[in-house]
């Protein structure tokens, strides 16, 4: 930086960030006031979202601030990490809103205990029919799943992960035996 003189001014930033970093109120609150609405328009921006969304996207950033602000030593380094932080910290923002919308909507969604078009009875004899089918022991596993949980022999991770790929296949044989709501009574 350059006075009207054309000497050069020291940046201050790294006292700053420095500051900010020993708990300095008013350091932060200097950066806060400078950036702020610069930050919430580059929220706007990624996100495309309301004014709240925006400004808790914004709050996350000044709480990565308080917490893990590096020393910068100028302030276009200062700009730069808050962009960036800002940017990640709203698509963050994104991700977790659509985890919680799926879940939520799974929860909403009504548990199917028998398919509108095929019998339960149909549904189990087919069940029993394809785990006949499978190996003994991975048959077993699914068995002990579904009654009380308990894997045989193995470690817990290679029973889940047997289990998880015999239902996924079962599930799969089921939709195309009984169609798009078939299994889910029995599964």
């Amino acid at each position: 930086m350059a006075d009207a003189a054309g000497s050069r001014v020291p940046d201050e930033t790294a006292n700053l960030t420095r500051a900010i970093r020993s708990g300095d109120a008013d350091a932060f609150t200097q950066v806060y006031e400078m950036h702020f609405n610069r930050l919430l328009a580059r929220a706007r921006r990624c996100t495309k979202r309301d004014e709240q969304f925006c400004l808790d996207v914004v709050q996350d950033v000044f709480v990565k601030v308080i917490q893990r602000l590096p020393i910068l030593e100028s302030e276009r380094a200062l700009g730069a990490w808050l962009e960036r932080a800002t940017v990640t910290t709203a698509y963050d923002a994104l991700r977790r809103e659509i985890r919680r919308t799926r879940r939520e909507g799974e929860r909403a969604a009504p548990e199917v205990r028998e398919s509108q078009d095929v019998p339960l009875q149909e549904q189990l004899d087919w069940l029993a029919q394809e785990l006949a089918g499978m190996d003994e022991r991975t048959a077993q596993l699914v068995l002990a799943r579904h009654r009380d949980g308990k894997a045989m022999d193995m470690t817990s991770g290679a029973a889940r992960g047997r289990v998880y790929r015999a239902m996924e296949s079962l599930r799969g044989r089921a939709k195309r035996t009984f169609g798009e709501t078939g299994g889910r009574g029995v599964l």
